[in-house]
């Protein structure tokens, strides 16, 4: 996906598979009731976000870095800086769901394509 593509046109694809898909069990071709922007929306930013989606061992390495980092917090007493929480908690977040948030701003910010 290096062109840009239009939002109404990546809802409008999205609802359409959505259909061709519910025809199996839906023998009066209708939409089915889960169909709406609201879903093609979170569709769409799903496939945004497909060049995004780290790898098991890009995950592993951020969760054991953001374990290391949480152990030197601990052992200091918790008596550190706030804003030394920031990296293993977007860390552990980047673990936990597959993508990097930092990446993606990073990415945004610098205008590089993602491709």
């Amino acid at each position: 996906m290096r062109g840009k593509i239009d939002e109404r046109e990546l809802i409008d694809y999205t609802c359409m598979l959505m259909q061709m898909t519910s025809r199996k069990e839906n023998p009066m071709n209708a939409a089915p009731p889960h169909c709406c922007a609201a879903s093609a929306r979170w569709h769409a930013l799903l496939i945004w976000l497909r060049p995004f989606r780290l790898s098991r061992d890009q995950r592993l390495f951020f969760l054991i870095s953001s374990l290391v980092q949480w152990l030197g917090i601990s052992l200091s007493g918790f008596d550190v800086h706030w804003l030394l929480y920031l990296p293993p908690a977007f860390f552990l977040g980047a673990a936990l769901n597959g993508y990097c948030s930092m990446m993606i701003v990073t990415r945004l910010l610098l205008g590089r394509d993602r491709g």
